[in-house]
């Protein structure tokens, strides 16, 4: 059964007026209106999508319908406290810890090896105050789950931040780099260095190595905790695990993975004249090749196929607008450049590069209209 709050990305307790801001945001992101120009893949995608965002709708702005999908949804059990005893459910599932702030909390209560990392509600509100200005652009204070301060004199403006979605880590002199959860493979420490998927993203040289290594090692056991939800049940084998070249469902995954990396391929080979220009990277490859590589293993778990599907198609929908803008220089719909939570770090990569060449070729125009004003 599809999760319709899932689908409108809202909290199973969301009113009315939340339910119906989030259909306007989800409609807006995937009416087939907008990808008329697209090939005939990419608006079966995007047909695809928007009738699942309708029928969630529907089902969750009738009240009679929805206590009726409330009811038999396998995921109702989440409304559940999870301070409740799981003896006292009849019928309870295995013992799950909601998020990202219970799990910490359990796990480090009264831990006195932390003296640079912080955990919500006892975050000081200076040091959030620095981290959100410096690196949590789009991050409301009480997101937070926790906090690590990896400057030398305490301003917390480097660092690592932890909310219920995602992971930000910002080194000195470096770039930001944010990670979801369900994109995270592993997450390492070596000495004062932390590694996600085999990548050095910040070197922490201002915290003691122990307490580098013992916060990366609750955060690796919540990750392999969490991958039984992200990946559903099993028996076996992958729950509804297709055969390539035989199930008409693994043949549409393949062909959108298709699809999406040739997209995104032409768009690399498109802007590596631009990169060696300007002396740095827009798109990350390693990680970049990792990542497509982790969304080709969703595709074959059908817990997580579908979500894999619609990311891939945003990809190619990216890539393809990027090029096409810097071919032709036409305008793009505002939304495909707008963040939105959830992004994945690629996709949230390809948003800033058009958003870069957007600026430019503005930038540009401006430059020759005042050149011509002054000639006059």
């Amino acid at each position: 059964m599809k999760d319709h709050y899932e689908v409108l990305g809202v909290r199973r307790s969301a009113a009315e007026a939340e339910i119906a801001l989030a259909y306007k945001g989800r409609r807006t992101q995937y009416h087939p209106d907008k990808y008329q120009g697209s090939d005939a893949q990419t608006l079966q995608w995007a047909t695809a999508r928007m009738q699942e965002v309708n029928e969630a709708y529907a089902v969750l702005s009738d009240a009679q319908r929805r206590a009726r999908f409330d009811a038999l949804s396998p995921q109702s059990s989440d409304d559940v406290a999870a301070d409740e005893p799981v003896a006292n459910r009849e019928g309870a599932p295995a013992p799950t810890i909601a998020s990202l702030q219970k799990f910490l909390h359990q796990r480090f209560a009264s831990d006195g090896r932390f003296s640079r990392t912080y955990f919500a509600p006892s975050i000081p509100l200076k040091k959030l105050s620095n981290a959100l200005q410096s690196y949590g652009r789009g991050i409301q204070a009480e997101e937070v789950v926790a906090l690590m301060d990896t400057t030398v004199f305490g301003g917390a403006k480097d660092g690592v931040m932890l909310t219920e979605n995602q992971i930000r880590l910002k080194d000195l002199g470096s770039g930001l780099a944010i990670w979801r959860w369900p994109d995270i493979r592993f997450i390492e420490a070596e000495k004062t260095g932390i590694y996600i998927n085999g990548h050095k993203l910040i070197d922490c040289l201002a915290v003691n190595e122990g307490e580098v290594a013992h916060l990366v090692s609750g955060l690796q056991a919540f990750l392999q905790f969490r991958s039984k939800e992200w990946q559903g049940p099993q028996s076996g084998q992958h729950r509804g695990t297709p055969q390539d070249g035989a199930d008409p469902l693994a043949q549409k995954y393949r062909s959108m993975y298709d699809m999406a990396k040739r997209e995104f391929l032409d768009l690399c080979e498109k802007i590596q004249k631009f990169e060696f220009q300007l002396g740095e990277h827009f798109i990350e490859r390693e990680n970049a090749a990792a990542y497509f590589g982790y969304l080709e293993q969703c595709l074959r778990d059908a817990g997580r196929a579908e979500r894999a599907w619609a990311i891939l198609g945003e990809i190619a929908i990216l890539s393809r607008a990027t090029v096409s803008f810097s071919d032709t220089g036409k305008t793009v719909p505002p939304d495909l450049v707008r963040p939105r939570d959830g992004d994945s770090q690629l996709v949230m990569e390809l948003r800033a590069l058009l958003h870069f060449l957007q600026e430019a070729v503005q930038e540009a125009e401006r430059q020759v209209e005042a050149q011509q004003f002054f000639r006059r």
